[in-house]
Order: C-alpha cells, then structure tokens, then sequence
C-alpha cells in the first residue's frame, strides 16, 4: 500500500541490482545524455556522488554544451547544502547518481516527509569526494499538488528534520557545519511559522517550538557572513521588533 516516498524509495534501494542508484520523481524525467553523462563524470573523478544541474521549464531543457566539472570535499558540500548556495548541491535525491554503497547500512526515515534533506548530509559524510557538473541532467516539473506544496501537518516534519541533522555528530563537533546547520534551522521555523499564520493554523505547541527555534537561531545568523542575504534580513527585523 501507499505508504509514501521514503518507503517507496527505500524499497527501490532494497531491490536495486546495479553498481549505481538514481532517483526520479513521478512529476519530472531525466533529459538526454543524463545518466552517461553522470556516469562519466562520477568515473573519471572516481567520485561516488556525482550532482548535476536541473531546470524547471521545458524550453531550457537542452544540452549544456561544453559543461564545467569540479569537485568538493564533504564538508564542502554540506556547508553549501545548508546553505542553499549552490543548486546543484540542493537537499534533493534527484539530479544525482550515487553508488550503490553509499546506501550500505543507510536509508531515508521512513513515515516523514523531507527525507531527502535528513539524508543528504548524512550521505555526503560517506563520500570523500562529490563530483559537480553544470550539465542540465533533470527536469523539474512544480506540481501544485505535491506533498511540499499543500499545507499539512507533515510540513512541520522540517522541523524535527533541522533538529536531526543539527545533532548529526560529525555537524555537532565541528563549529561551521554548526553555524550552517543553524542556518538553515531558523530558514525552517521561520517558513513554517509563516505558512501556519498563512493557513490559519492554530498549533500553538507548533507556533511556540518555530518562535523558540527563532529565538534561539536569529542572533547567529544575523551575524553569518555566509548566510542568505534574506535570512540576514529577517533576522535583523525579527531583531528589531520589540
């Protein structure tokens, strides 16, 4: 039975056979050339997370000509996973090939939405090395009746998401994956607190825990320098309101 997209992908894992796993969403397809493209880059760089890029319209869908490959460490690639700095390294399974024994041991949490950003951290730590390349390898397709675009009460799983990954340890010992982490924490409960006064939700254990996240995070990322621009800014007029 329908029991969602961590089981199902979980259940993909389970019953995959091949040296390398990719994830594709119902709503979106891989474009031409994705996967010998990802390929290539993830054996040339012997890389077992390769990233690419991805696009939302179907009019930019074409080849990259001539495409830039690099590669970042794990710590890297968190940092820039947190922050939202970098497309290619988004919180997302999609867009990306992976080796099979990335997954050794490891799976998504099952019963809560936003698993990929709960995974993906926890994913990058096991790889020394994570490919990139500016090839468009995805498109994404918004479904206005997705999971992550209607409000429900499994929309507040980001919170519990930011609070696991915060106590990842190897996050926890190491002070700018820390700061990172917190970043995106305060992102999290000021999106949520935001959507719940938007929808009329009237959760007051959900609207206090957003508002103690805030309170808690606000300061830190005021004063980030790597921190979003309009993060810095809602953290600077949140410190302003008396």
């Amino acid at each position: 039975q329908n029991r969602g997209q961590s089981t199902a992908r979980n259940r993909g894992i389970d019953f995959a056979t091949g040296d390398y796993l990719m994830f594709v969403d119902a709503d979106d397809r891989l474009l031409p050339g994705a996967i010998s493209h990802l390929l290539h880059v993830a054996t040339a760089l012997s890389a077992p997370i390769t990233c690419g890029t991805f696009v939302r319209r179907e009019k930019d869908a074409s080849a990259t000509r001539s495409p830039e490959v690099s590669a970042v460490d794990s710590y890297t690639a968190i940092g820039k996973l947190l922050y939202q700095t970098d497309p290619r390294l988004n919180s997302s399974l999609w867009g990306k090939i992976f080796s099979r024994r990335m997954f050794d041991g490891l799976r998504l949490w099952e019963g809560h939405i936003y698993e990929d950003l709960d995974i993906m951290p926890r994913l990058f730590l096991r790889a020394s090395t994570i490919a990139l390349t500016t090839a468009n390898v995805y498109l994404y397709r918004h479904n206005p009746h997705s999971t992550l675009s209607v409000w429900s009460n499994r929309r507040k799983d980001m919170l519990e998401v930011v609070s696991r990954i915060s106590a990842i340890p190897e996050i926890a010992a190491d002070r700018e994956l820390t700061r990172a982490a917190k970043d995106r924490a305060f992102s999290a409960a000021c999106n949520c607190l935001l959507n719940m006064y938007r929808h009329h939700d009237h959760d007051t254990a959900t609207r206090r825990r957003c508002r103690d996240m805030i309170s808690s995070t606000a300061p830190l990322t005021l004063r980030n320098s790597r921190a979003r621009l309009k993060n810095r800014l809602a953290a600077l007029l949140l410190s302003l309101l008396p």
